[in-house]
Protein backbone atom coordinates (compact mmCIF):
# COMPACT_ATOMS: atom_id res chain seq x y z
CA UNK A 1 0.00 0.00 0.00
CA UNK A 2 1.80 3.19 -0.98
CA UNK A 3 1.29 6.21 1.54
CA UNK A 4 0.53 9.96 0.53
CA UNK A 5 -0.49 12.77 1.77
CA UNK A 6 -2.34 15.70 0.06
CA UNK A 7 -2.03 19.17 0.23
CA UNK A 8 -4.22 20.86 -1.96
CA UNK A 9 -4.17 24.46 -3.22
CA UNK A 10 -6.47 27.21 -4.92
CA UNK A 11 -4.25 27.72 -8.04
CA UNK A 12 -3.90 25.95 -11.17
CA UNK A 13 -0.69 22.84 -12.12
CA UNK A 14 1.08 24.64 -13.96
CA UNK A 15 1.09 27.55 -11.38
CA UNK A 16 2.07 25.44 -8.41
CA UNK A 17 4.94 24.07 -10.80
CA UNK A 18 6.25 27.54 -11.86
CA UNK A 19 6.62 28.38 -8.44
CA UNK A 20 8.10 25.06 -7.25
CA UNK A 21 10.55 25.35 -9.58
CA UNK A 22 12.22 28.40 -7.67
CA UNK A 23 12.38 27.35 -4.28
CA UNK A 24 15.82 26.92 -3.84
CA UNK A 25 15.24 23.71 -2.07
CA UNK A 26 13.96 22.01 -5.04
CA UNK A 27 16.89 19.58 -6.18
CA UNK A 28 14.80 17.66 -9.04
CA UNK A 29 12.43 17.74 -11.22
CA UNK A 30 11.11 14.56 -13.57
CA UNK A 31 7.40 13.44 -15.23
CA UNK A 32 6.00 10.08 -15.39
CA UNK A 33 3.21 11.16 -18.06
CA UNK A 34 2.06 14.72 -19.62
CA UNK A 35 0.63 17.05 -17.82
CA UNK A 36 2.35 15.80 -14.56
CA UNK A 37 4.89 17.32 -12.76
CA UNK A 38 6.91 15.46 -10.05
CA UNK A 39 10.10 17.26 -7.33
CA UNK A 40 12.31 16.99 -5.04
CA UNK A 41 13.33 18.90 -2.27
CA UNK A 42 16.49 18.49 -0.05
CA UNK A 43 15.24 20.06 3.82
CA UNK A 44 18.52 20.39 5.09
CA UNK A 45 17.03 19.00 8.11
CA UNK A 46 18.97 15.12 8.74
CA UNK A 47 15.45 14.35 10.19
CA UNK A 48 13.38 15.43 7.17
CA UNK A 49 15.81 14.58 4.45
CA UNK A 50 14.65 14.76 0.93
CA UNK A 51 10.72 15.00 -0.12
CA UNK A 52 9.30 14.32 -3.32
CA UNK A 53 6.25 15.75 -4.42
CA UNK A 54 3.54 14.87 -7.65
CA UNK A 55 1.53 18.19 -8.78
CA UNK A 56 -1.68 17.18 -10.60
CA UNK A 57 -5.11 18.77 -11.26
CA UNK A 58 -7.85 18.32 -9.06
CA UNK A 59 -11.25 17.59 -11.15
CA UNK A 60 -13.57 17.50 -8.25
CA UNK A 61 -13.81 20.05 -5.00
CA UNK A 62 -13.82 23.55 -4.24
CA UNK A 63 -9.09 23.15 -5.01
CA UNK A 64 -7.44 23.58 -8.27
CA UNK A 65 -4.46 21.56 -7.44
CA UNK A 66 -3.11 18.09 -5.21
CA UNK A 67 0.21 18.20 -4.22
CA UNK A 68 0.91 14.74 -3.05
CA UNK A 69 3.65 14.16 -0.78
CA UNK A 70 4.57 10.97 -1.56
CA UNK A 71 5.59 8.06 0.74
CA UNK A 72 4.90 9.98 3.99
CA UNK A 73 1.50 10.44 6.07
CA UNK A 74 0.35 12.91 8.73
CA UNK A 75 0.50 10.08 11.26
CA UNK A 76 3.46 8.86 9.88
CA UNK A 77 6.07 11.23 8.99
CA UNK A 78 4.41 15.14 9.69
CA UNK A 79 7.33 16.54 9.87
CA UNK A 80 7.88 15.79 6.08
CA UNK A 81 4.38 16.93 4.95
CA UNK A 82 4.83 20.26 7.50
CA UNK A 83 7.97 20.74 5.80
CA UNK A 84 6.16 21.15 2.19
CA UNK A 85 3.01 22.46 3.50
CA UNK A 86 5.34 25.53 5.42
CA UNK A 87 7.45 26.31 2.35
CA UNK A 88 3.81 26.82 0.33
CA UNK A 89 2.68 28.87 3.28
CA UNK A 90 5.44 30.90 3.42
CA UNK A 91 6.78 31.27 -0.30
CA UNK A 92 2.49 31.81 -1.66
CA UNK A 93 -0.32 33.37 -1.54
CA UNK A 94 -2.83 30.35 -2.44
CA UNK A 95 -5.01 28.63 -0.21
CA UNK A 96 -3.85 25.56 1.72
CA UNK A 97 -5.23 22.44 2.75
CA UNK A 98 -4.62 19.45 4.10
CA UNK A 99 -4.86 16.37 6.79
CA UNK A 100 -8.49 15.89 5.74
CA UNK A 101 -10.54 14.48 8.40
CA UNK A 102 -13.52 11.46 7.01
CA UNK A 103 -16.04 14.28 5.67
CA UNK A 104 -13.48 15.71 3.77
CA UNK A 105 -12.49 19.19 5.85
CA UNK A 106 -9.24 20.23 5.97
CA UNK A 107 -7.90 20.45 9.36
CA UNK A 108 -4.72 22.60 8.81
CA UNK A 109 -5.35 25.12 6.67
CA UNK A 110 -4.57 28.38 5.51
CA UNK A 111 -7.16 30.98 3.18
CA UNK A 112 -5.66 32.68 0.71
CA UNK A 113 -3.60 35.89 1.22
CA UNK A 114 -4.41 39.02 -0.70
Amino acid sequence: MSRVEFIEVSTSPDEVASALRGFPEMVQEWSNAPETFEFRFASGDERIGEVDVHVEEVLSGPYGTAIDVLWVTWSGSPEKVQFIFDLISERTKWGIYSRFDANDQPLVHRPPQD
